[in-house]
């Protein structure tokens, strides 16, 4: 579970983020919000950078992750399930002309645990 970003470099208004001692880490579950412009989507955008290591659209991005697994930086793919509800997920998968929406799926082993807990 990822626990802080304890730096982000090059990424939008993340031009030279360091985490600020005084804040709490992340949870299993997270609720970001804020004023618009304030980095919301950048942020929401970084999570899935998170899983390929890297990112096309910002190709000097440098970042340090503390997880439970160890620390993660660029060019290190993490490897554990990150679900980001942003309004790039809600674009392609809710078609507000037609009131249909894409169904989420969680099946197996992730589903039972999540089921019991």
């Amino acid at each position: 579970m990822i626990k802080r970003f304890t730096e982000i470099k090059n990424l939008g208004l993340f031009e030279d983020f360091e985490w600020n001692p005084n804040l709490t880490d992340f949870a299993r579950f997270n609720v970001i919000y804020g004023w618009n412009g304030s980095g919301k989507t950048t942020l929401s955008q970084f999570f899935t950078f998170l899983e390929e290591g890297q990112s096309e659209e910002f190709p000097s991005l440098r970042y340090k992750v503390e997880s439970n697994e160890g620390e993660l930086c660029q060019g290190i793919k993490y490897t554990k399930n990150i679900r980001v509800f942003n309004q790039l997920y809600v674009s392609r998968n809710i078609d507000m002309v037609s009131c249909t929406a894409t169904p989420i799926y969680i099946l197996g082993e992730e589903n039972k645990k999540l089921i019991e807990s």
